[in-house]
């Protein structure tokens, strides 16, 4: 309103005096507003900027996307903010979906943790805007642990990542975050780090594990120091003494925890081999005991799968299952 005034004044020779303040003043909001004054909006020129490198026929592979993401605290009121981030992780979703694997696309890994760049308040409505789908909170979390430092704030979803949400060996590495940052209470370490080493397996930290260790290696010695420093081995050697030592002996039999995601498209179960059902038999005796809680867990998973309306090949399913079992039987 304050320009459109002073075009006014010019236009209409007003009385109001017009001197070179007022056009270096416009010069630099124009400098400042320039992402704005564009067709649909700032919001727009920014999302389809940010879309771009997803797409190998308009932007050329690794290209960075730093600079339109620095143009978004000049181009976009904190107040639409919220919104503009919704239409993103609608975009991302629909990508994710798309081109889905166990370890998310890269592009979709660098451009979220990308955002935490802006100034604070934009980076509350961006983990607001997050945490509000756990899911795909998380598949960025593994993606980049370290970005796990910006929801220190949210002590209810820092608890449920590690009590509920973890669920394999590569989510010690977002642990190792939430313990370098100090993101989990005092007096919850001790539940944490049981729950942690009941639930998923303690052997990735046997230092002969080199895809483990190692600077190329997911735990590394600096994230090997904090676990020490805060604690963890002492747990760590503690359940060891309880399982007299035998870290990889779990006491369940069968097959428990059949999880289905229908969203990123996979079933998993979790089959268990208690020490009574190897200790002292033959080789041939384990493998009879494996391929048939295979055949369990397949069973149990076809089931579910019916269940829930999807189609199964029996006869294809059931005739690859027996070839492998022929093989597995033989070997």
């Amino acid at each position: 309103m304050f320009w459109k005034n002073r075009r006014i004044d010019c236009a209409h020779a007003k009385g109001n005096t017009i001197s070179y303040p007022h056009v270096e003043s416009f010069w630099l909001f124009l400098q400042s507003n320039l992402p704005k004054f564009v067709v649909n909006g700032g919001r727009e020129f920014i999302l389809q900027g940010i879309k771009n490198p997803f797409d190998p026929t308009r932007t050329p592979v690794g290209t960075t996307i730093d600079p339109i993401i620095n143009k978004i605290k000049t181009s976009i009121d904190i107040v639409d903010y919220k919104e503009f981030l919704q239409k993103l992780m609608d975009f991302s979703k629909d990508y994710d979906s798309k081109h889905f694997s166990l370890i998310m696309n890269d592009n979709l890994a660098n451009m979220w943790p990308s955002l935490f760049q802006l100034p604070e308040v934009y980076c509350d409505v961006l983990v607001d805007i997050l945490i509000s789908d756990p899911s795909f909170c998380l598949r960025i979390l593994r993606a980049k642990p370290q970005i796990v430092q910006y929801f220190h704030r949210k002590s209810t979803f820092i608890r449920m990542l590690w009590k509920k949400d973890f669920d394999g060996e590569s989510d010690y590495k977002i642990f190792v975050e939430l313990l370098r940052y100090n993101i989990i209470p005092e007096d919850q370490l001790t539940e944490a780090y049981d729950h942690m080493l009941e639930h998923i397996s303690p052997q990735i930290f046997d230092e002969e594990n080199e895809w483990w260790y190692g600077e190329e290696g997911l735990i590394n010695e600096n994230d090997r120091m904090i676990l020490l420093n805060r604690g963890f081995f002492d747990e760590f050697e503690k359940v060891a003494f309880e399982r007299n030592g035998d870290l990889g002996y779990w006491e369940f039999e069968g097959c428990e925890k059949l999880r289905l995601s229908k969203k990123y498209r996979y079933i998993t179960i979790d089959v268990g081999m208690p020490r009574s059902r190897w200790e002292g038999i033959t080789a041939i005796d384990i493998r009879k005991y494996l391929i048939n809680q295979l055949n369990n867990a397949l069973e149990l998973m076809v089931k579910r799968l019916k269940k829930e309306k999807y189609d199964v090949n029996d006869f294809e399913l059931w005739t690859d299952f027996a070839k492998v079992k022929e093989e597995f039987l033989l070997s």
